[in-house]
């Protein structure tokens, strides 16, 4: 119960300080987004129902504390942690690439996600339709380039982030889940 409390309030610390803090630091209209990131550990390292559960609920806080419609961040997340879930089978869980690589499709999937919510609740984009000046501020290509640098970005803080989440729920009695050897068969 105590280490459940803490992975939320590990949340919580990182879901507030990209709030109120990281929201300064941005590339073509994009913000420095560093919750995917964080929460490549908990799928890698939990249960795949108490991983998606930690990414509704630090979703639902995000959406709180932004001007996001409440629930868009949290599916998105959802949806990211589930398929890395899915693919935790395959890699190898304790490696820097794999970090990288993870947090990498984490906040690719969830910018692209999160921007497609935008656009779909605009009503999609046609002659005449959405203006890409008041989606972002900025156009499509710096958009673009925004979504590509600041992925990027979050894909090479990843692995220390994975560390720092190791070390922050160390005092409350957790230890990182090692991988499985598994046999290989000829």
């Amino acid at each position: 119960m105590i280490l459940a409390a803490a992975h939320i309030l590990w949340l919580a610390v990182v879901v507030t300080m990209q709030g109120w803090v990281l929201h300064r630091i941005s590339w073509g209209g994009v913000h420095l987004e560093l919750l995917p990131g964080v929460l490549v550990f908990h799928a890698l390292q939990c249960r795949a129902g108490a991983a998606v559960g930690l990414a509704l609920l630090a979703g639902l806080l995000a959406d709180c504390l932004s001007a996001t419609p409440l629930g868009q961040s949290a599916a998105m997340l959802a949806l990211v942690v589930w398929v890395m879930v899915r693919l935790k089978e395959y890699v190898f869980v304790e490696t820097f690439f794999t970090h990288f690589m993870l947090g990498l499709g984490a906040t690719l999937g969830f910018l692209t996600g999160t921007l497609a919510g935008a656009v779909a609740a605009k009503g999609g984009v046609h002659a005449g339709g959405l203006d890409p000046w008041a989606l972002a501020g900025w156009s499509w290509r710096n958009l673009a380039a925004g979504i590509g640098v600041v992925t990027l970005a979050a894909g090479l803080l990843t692995p220390g982030l994975y560390r720092l989440t190791a070390g922050a729920l160390a005092p409350f009695g957790y230890r990182m889940r090692r991988p499985v050897e598994r046999e290989v068969r000829r």
